[in-house]
């Protein structure tokens, strides 16, 4: 294996962890799997992390800023709030297959915020983020007349509220295919932000409501 630079060696590890969360927990990842999965000797990252906690946490950093980094540039791109708003929709309900990994791993991390100092301060700081990529979109539609007046701290709560609900009802949702029941979740997120802001947010789009999902066991 030729040799890498150390940035890069650190990169390869956080990458392989995110695999093998995915595939195993964080609860039952070892070094050793991570080493594996990184292609690496044990020694080697451990020479580069103190423990596994600082491997997760740089993981974690890692991760949102990846999602941190998607938001922008896209929601930068868009011209106009609607716009924007639809960008943000896009950008958080990327594909089935990629929201799965995303939340697969972030949960775990939420969980840990809620109990680890080290984890709190960067769930803290991407939640905030976030709501204040939304208040941001809803201001330019108050500044532009097609968003209706709401109070701002409020509107950043209420749009993440509804990306990451509707976000975890998917993933345990198994009325149909994961594909088919995500596109229709992305259409519940657009919906219920029109229904929030404003009657004037009425841009055509590719989204399709479907009839409500029925999740197994519902009726026993």
């Amino acid at each position: 294996m030729p040799k890498l630079e150390a940035t890069e060696r650190r990169d390869q590890v956080i990458r392989a962890t995110y695999r093998a969360f995915i595939d195993k927990g964080a609860s039952e990842v070892t070094l050793q799997e991570i080493a594996d999965y990184a292609g690496c000797s044990k020694g080697v990252v451990a020479y580069y992390f103190h423990n596994k906690e600082e491997v997760y946490v740089k993981l974690l950093e890692w991760l949102i800023g990846e999602i941190g980094k998607h938001l922008e540039r896209n929601v930068g791109a868009a011209v106009g709030a609607e716009a924007k708003m639809l960008a943000m929709i896009d950008t958080v309900f990327a594909s089935a297959r990629e929201n799965r990994k995303f939340f697969l791993v972030y949960l775990d991390f939420v969980a840990q915020g809620l109990r680890n100092p080290s984890f709190k301060e960067t769930n803290v700081s991407f939640v905030r983020a976030c709501r204040e990529i939304g208040a941001k979109i809803v201001q330019q539609g108050i500044d532009e007349g097609i968003f209706r007046p709401v109070n701002l701290e409020e509107a950043g709560a209420v749009t993440r509220a509804i990306f990451d609900g509707l976000n975890m009802q998917w993933l345990f949702d198994e009325s149909a295919p994961p594909e088919e029941t995500f596109e229709r979740y992305k259409a519940y997120a657009l919906n219920s932000i029109r229904a929030y802001l404003a009657d004037n947010f009425s841009s055509t789009s590719n989204f399709t409501p479907n009839s409500p999902p029925k999740f197994k066991g519902a009726d026993q």
